[in-house]
């Protein structure tokens, strides 16, 4: 039956060595959590089954904590807690516990994303790259968007106006071309771009450079 042979504790870590080489990493919070405290030639399962008992709530603290500066997606929160060393059951649980108060919700925060950063004159192509890093998923992201088509836009229109303003001393060839590659850049696609550059034409009045059109 394996046992704990070793226990070494180390900058906010505690080492567990079990018998046989297995080495189990614990941070020094949860490591005191644990009722009985863990001592050498404890059972090996006994103290797994303790861990896990100690590792839950700890997770879960250590989630709603990263949950405080901003809400965050399920991958998000499971990543931060394997960084923080948590076992994958405590990580479960802990977005068990966080989706069940609504706390965390994909779905919600892929809209809430979108609606927020296209407000910043952002494009969908740039939005959908960005949520797919927070481990949110393309379906996911389309319904989240959902008929923002119209949105976007009207903010390619905006940001094409003031950069066209911007760059008004270039030549209009080379000014279409900047503020054009500007937006793609910012995650619009070329067809917006032209859409708004054509209604930029179309309001052309509101600029002084009106005899480069």
């Amino acid at each position: 039956m394996a046992e704990i042979t070793s226990i070494e504790t180390e900058r906010g870590w505690a080492f567990v060595i079990i018998d046989g080489g297995e080495t189990l990493r614990v941070r020094k919070s949860v490591f005191s959590r644990i009722a009985p405290m863990p001592r050498v030639h404890m059972d090996a399962d006994e103290f797994l089954s303790l861990l896990a008992q100690a590792e839950k709530p700890a997770a879960l603290d250590a989630a709603l904590k990263y949950l405080t500066a901003r809400a965050r997606s399920a991958s998000e929160i499971k990543s931060r807690l394997t960084t923080l060393g948590f076992r994958q059951e405590a990580a479960v649980f802990a977005l068990e516990r966080l989706a069940a108060r609504g706390l965390v919700n994909d779905e919600q925060f892929a809209r809430d994303w979108t609606s927020s950063r296209a407000g910043k004159a952002i494009g969908p192509t740039r939005l959908k790259r960005e949520l797919l890093r927070k481990g949110i998923g393309a379906d996911t992201f389309e319904t989240a968007q959902g008929d923002c088509g119209g949105e976007y836009q009207s903010a390619a229109n905006s940001l094409m106006a003031k950069l066209l303003i911007k760059y008004k001393y270039n030549d209009p060839i080379d000014r279409k071309r900047k503020a054009s590659a500007t937006l793609v850049r910012r995650g619009f696609t070329w067809e917006q771009a032209r859409e708004a550059y054509k209604h930029a034409m179309a309001d052309v009045s509101s600029f002084d450079f009106q005899e480069d059109f």
